[in-house]
């Protein structure tokens, strides 16, 4: 099982069952049965999963929330846990012996790479924004005296 934590603290778990496989199959027309057997389905699901909407509303189905509830308690950084433990719920979902487990294990590697490569480059950018910023010439009118 996976977990991960929104922004008011609130840990949530993440756990595929043959419940909630049904679950998304009939509410997404996602089979997570069929990913195991059709390449070109589960593209189509990673695809799918690409998109921030998509997984929110598979989280809530697997969390037996409502999508809203989930996206209020959830900022950034929200974000990129409950997607990684979407995709590790998703792995362990599959049988040990399956040949996708490894496959899946190296892409939600990748999406941790990428993700802290992200993160990374906008740490970057940002302080790179804030060293170029010129204080002294600002005209900071907050710090001027009010009259009355």
């Amino acid at each position: 099982m996976k977990r991960y934590t929104d922004r008011h603290g609130q840990e949530h778990r993440v756990e595929i069952t043959l419940l909630t496989r049904r679950r998304i199959l009939e509410q997404m027309e996602i089979d997570l049965v069929r990913c195991a057997h059709d390449h070109d389905a589960l593209t189509a699901m990673l695809n799918e999963l690409s998109q921030d909407d998509v997984v929110w509303q598979m989280l809530a189905i697997i969390e037996g929330k409502q999508v809203d509830e989930l996206l209020e308690a959830a900022d950034g950084t929200t974000h990129e846990s409950a997607s990684a433990a979407l995709l590790g719920a998703i792995v362990d979902f599959f049988p040990a012996g399956s040949p996708l487990r490894a496959p899946l294990t190296r892409l939600l590697a990748k999406v941790g790479a990428a993700q802290l490569t992200a993160y990374e480059t906008s740490q970057q950018i940002l302080m790179e924004i804030v060293d170029g910023l010129d204080l002294q010439s600002a005209d900071i009118t907050a710090a001027a005296p009010m009259s009355g």
